[in-house]
């Protein structure tokens, strides 16, 4: 496993390199956990394919010099229109879990939603963090209303900006490469926010979550709350009015249904469902600045990194996850002088060109 803080004597330069550290310091079943999808992977796989299918139109001569990357996520102000996503068991891939990744944010100036399967418990991760605001709790329903309330309240307590329910895990996916090493997900660290030994009433509750006690969770909450895992225009509609105050498009980053749609495919439809003034969020396979762009230009606020922000943390925590940051910096700015948008918060309706489709290439890792 590998050792808090801690990065090899050569720091990687690329992100490739960092891939590689992150390969060569895990355990072969958790660098499958971490990479992996459900069943033969389609999902997983074509969420970087979608990504290489869009290409850019860029124009030229626009006088354009400057651009801020400066953004809002929830009413959280961000450095980029970009956040750290949701991943559980983040003690797998190094020991600071949750604190490490959320640190590494808050260098970074960016919002970090904070899984409740991570560890350590939120509310200690909360108060490590120089601005609580800046985090999002991530909570699964796997309890009753009450259980969920009651989350929703330790999570105000502790500072929290806002939270984000997971809705598209109704059952665990049956995922292949775990099933071949015998890794299961009970063999995760521990996750003191969710008692693990109600493992098939959890499951019950989670599946038993409803249109309904969503409304109910939402009205609640007393904090924005972001419905995540919607991939259809009529799902996100009725998110926003049961009072959602962002609509997060995601696959589960491939690992939950196998062969759905990437959830950049989906961005165009439900903004056009939604609305204008819908904050949409967005993860998947991002790896670049440029994907970020499509993002944006297809009618995204922002991009979550979950791969990204796994490789970056295995290949030596927070110190390593800040590093990739830099590493993929230069090659945020630089598209978007290319696609000459005043903001990248304000594309649609600006001077950008939606992205045009492109052969589909190869995923990268």
């Amino acid at each position: 496993m590998t050792t808090p803080g801690a990065e090899p004597p050569h720091p990687a330069a690329t992100l490739g390199e960092i891939a590689l550290a992150a390969r060569s310091r895990l355990p072969a079943p958790v660098w499958n956990y971490l990479m992996g999808g459900a069943d033969d992977e389609a999902a997983l796989g074509r969420n970087r394919l979608a990504l290489d299918g869009l290409a850019l139109a860029p124009r030229v001569l626009s006088g354009v010099t400057e651009v801020s990357t400066r953004a809002c996520v929830l009413g959280i102000p961000a450095a980029a229109p970009l956040f750290l996503a949701p991943i559980g068991s983040l003690g797998l891939l190094d020991p600071g879990g949750a604190a490490a990744a959320t640190a590494a944010a808050a260098r970074l100036g960016i919002p970090a939603f904070v899984s409740i399967m991570s560890q350590p418990h939120f509310a200690q991760v909360a108060a490590r963090v120089p601005a609580p605001g800046a985090l999002v709790l991530q909570l699964y329903a796997r309890g009753d209303d009450a259980w969920l309330a009651a989350r929703a309240a330790e999570a105000r307590d502790a500072g929290f900006g806002a939270l984000c329910v997971t809705v598209d895990t109704a059952w665990y996916a049956r995922r292949e490469r775990d099933l071949a090493a015998r890794f299961a997900r009970h063999q995760a660290v521990d996750r003191p926010a969710v008692d693990d030994r109600a493992g098939a009433e959890g499951d019950r509750r989670q599946a038993a979550f409803d249109w309904r006690a969503l409304e109910k969770f939402i009205a609640g909450a007393g904090l924005p709350v972001a419905v995540k895992g919607i991939l259809r225009p009529d799902d996100a509609r009725r998110a926003v009015e049961c009072g959602a105050a962002a609509v997060y498009l995601s696959n589960h980053g491939g690992r939950q249904l196998d062969h759905a749609r990437a959830a950049v495919e989906a961005l165009e439809a439900v903004r056009d469902a939604v609305g204008p003034s819908v904050e949409l969020l967005v993860d998947g396979g991002f790896l670049r600045g440029a994907d970020v762009l499509k993002a944006l230009a297809l009618g995204a606020r922002a991009v979550g990194l979950g791969k990204f922000q796994g490789l970056g943390l295995a290949a030596g925590g927070a110190p390593a996850l800040t590093r990739a940051w830099s590493c993929c910096s230069k090659n945020c700015a630089s598209p978007w002088l290319s696609a000459a948008p005043p903001r990248p918060s304000g594309c649609r309706g600006t001077s950008w060109s939606p992205p045009r489709r492109c052969p589909l290439a190869a995923p990268r890792f």
